[in-house]
């Protein structure tokens, strides 16, 4: 499915009597290519943007994956489709998604079906 390869990782590195490294290194996860030369004492200088950069094209597949299990327990257990959404948009994290969860709410509200509303949202739910 997935195919594994090496990607390249930029660092920094601090040395003891301050002078500053910067190289390229390769490896499949972050983990694994934080190093020590021998005779140094290095401490790996991640630099937290790049560790835990990511752009916001939306809500990962995790989060969608939540939303529809929580959306399903909530209407199987008789909860109103407008009630249900409203309450998982309240407990998001995201701004954007609760955002996006919102509008559908506000769409069914206005007459348009479930299917309508995750329409206009393609870009996040996407036809199956």
């Amino acid at each position: 499915m997935f195919e594994s390869s090496s990607e390249n990782y930029e660092r920094a590195t601090k040395v003891v009597d301050s002078s500053q490294e910067v190289g390229t290194l390769e490896g499949s996860e972050i983990g694994s290519i934080s190093q020590t030369s021998p005779g140094q004492q290095k401490v790996s200088n991640w630099l937290s943007s790049l560790v835990d950069f990511r752009v916001d094209f939306g809500p990962s597949k995790k989060d969608i994956l939540n939303f529809t299990n929580q959306l399903a327990v909530m209407v199987r257990a008789g909860i109103s489709l407008q009630d249900s959404l409203e309450s998982i948009a309240e407990q998001q994290e995201s701004q954007k998604f609760s955002a996006i969860i919102t509008d559908l709410k506000n769409q069914i509200e206005e007459g348009k079906s479930f299917s309508q509303a995750l329409a206009e949202h393609d870009q996040v739910f996407s036809n199956l």
